[in-house]
């Protein structure tokens, strides 16, 4: 599938980006490496074949580590978890996973959940410290890891190194989502590390940029439904008319579902089934 690629982000901190097999155009999903001496936490791996796990093995070898303390997974899809268990077989150590995902995240691994942890609130090597945060929005389960003294935020699938990330039913809720943004803007952290693509600078700014974007889109979909009402699929083609979505299109039939969810409970759009063939349609209240 290609090559690994190291990175250094900071004293303690290296991104390994990983080839994966994830949503297109993407095609890579970073691991996160906490070095201190010869010991390591891991954050994330979603490679699925053995000749690039080892790839990835060689590169802790090559940073000198001996000993991994733990991996974490921000949340439980393959593309962030199907690597672990192959590189536990370099690396063995304890896998931690927020309790609300660890059913799911034990199926892409196969495993037995009971060899899932739920992850303590700071995990400590040598002078560094990961505060675990949950932060749920993508997955009911989703993690947040702040790096110190770094200074660096692992976002998981909460922003992308470019572009947008989806967010939708049955793990996502836009509320969540929606939260998770605004502590992400209420960081110090210098710098955001997504699951996707490079670390995004000035995370308070690029995360508010993204609420608004959020927030643009429901403005858009309230709009649309003060015309007539619509079915999920007839606001998809209006919203993306622009775009051939191709394989994403499931994705954002995902986001815009946990968006009419959000402006429903806001009492902003009702929705119902319609005679003779009972389709769900929304409309603006």
């Amino acid at each position: 599938m290609g090559q690994v690629e190291l990175e250094q982000l900071s004293e303690h901190v290296f991104r390994i980006s990983v080839p994966t097999r994830t949503i297109p155009p993407l095609n890579q999903t970073n691991t996160y490496v906490i070095k201190a001496g010869q010991s390591a936490y891991v954050v994330d791996c979603g490679g699925a074949e053995m000749d690039v796990i080892a790839q990835v093995a060689s590169l802790f070898a090559s940073l000198g580590i001996k000993q991994v303390i733990g991996y974490v997974a921000t949340h439980y899809h393959p593309d962030h978890t199907v690597g672990i268990p192959l590189l536990r077989q370099f690396f063995e150590a304890p896998v931690y996973v927020h309790p609300f995902d660890q059913a799911n995240a034990a199926k892409e691994m196969h495993v037995d959940s009971a060899h899932l942890q739920a992850p303590a609130s700071v995990l400590t090597i040598a002078s560094v410290s990961l505060r675990v945060m949950h932060q749920p929005g993508h997955t009911h389960g989703h993690l947040h890891i702040q790096v110190d003294p770094d200074d660096l935020l692992m976002v998981g699938d909460h922003m992308a190194g470019e572009g947008t990330v989806w967010i939708g039913p049955p793990d996502g809720h836009m509320r969540d989502y929606y939260e998770a943004l605004k502590k992400i803007a209420a960081s110090s952290a210098t710098f955001a590390l997504p699951g996707h693509g490079a670390p995004i600078a000035s995370p308070q700014t690029a995360s508010a940029a993204l609420l608004q974007h959020r927030l643009d889109r429901e403005a858009q979909i309230r709009q649309l439904l003060t015309t007539r009402p619509h079915t999920l699929n007839e606001i998809v083609t209006a919203l993306y008319a622009d775009r051939n979505l191709g394989s994403a299109l499931r994705f954002a039939k995902r986001t815009t579902q946990a968006h009419l969810t959000h402006l429903i409970d806001n009492g902003y759009v009702g929705r119902r089934c319609l005679a003779p063939d009972f389709k769900m349609v929304y409309y603006h209240l």
